[in-house]
């Protein structure tokens, strides 16, 4: 919102009397499995293939204090029955010379949670500066590994039968 004043926290203003602000990349990643959201139906002939789709969005955000949105962030992954792969708080230089911190996050969370966790993440960002959404068509690695599995769960039966003959 152009109309709204930023404000900082915990770092004055560079000597232009400008507020220093960081940007936080963000990784979402939204696993299709074990939820119906991100799932596409496709008929194929007689039979339906369920779409397996891993959902992705990166975002670049401005906000005054990345420890803090971290923090939140973190809290949000979690209370959407999601996790933290990786975070990473440091120090840079912005344009005017001043040491800033910066940050990193990369959460998961399910599918129908996306794009939740993606509106929460933007609510008080002070500028979205990139945002990008992708997805992943799992279906077949699924697929295969799934009839490899069959394949080996019919081959335990198979052993267990001759272990039983031999005995008898």
């Amino acid at each position: 919102d152009p109309g709204r004043q930023p404000h900082h926290v915990g770092r004055p203003p560079d000597k232009a009397g400008r507020a220093v602000y960081a940007n936080l990349p963000v990784h979402v990643s939204a696993p299709a499995f074990g939820s119906a959201a991100g799932r596409d139906r496709t008929g194929v002939g007689a039979t339906s293939t369920e779409r397996l789709v891993i959902k992705n969005a990166d975002l670049t955000i401005v906000i005054p204090d990345p420890q803090v949105k971290l923090d939140a962030i973190a809290a949000m992954a979690e209370n959407f029955g999601g996790f933290i792969v990786s975070s990473n708080i440091y120090q840079t230089y912005a344009s005017s010379g001043e040491l800033v911190p910066e940050g990193y996050i990369s959460i998961r969370v399910p599918a129908d949670k996306l794009n939740a966790a993606l509106t929460q993440i933007k609510a008080d960002a002070i500028e979205v500066r990139s945002e990008t959404q992708s997805g992943q068509d799992v279906t077949a690695a699924y697929v295969d590994l799934q009839s490899q599995l069959n394949n080996l769960e019919q081959a335990e039966r198979d052993l267990q039968d001759i272990m039983e003959e031999a005995k008898n």
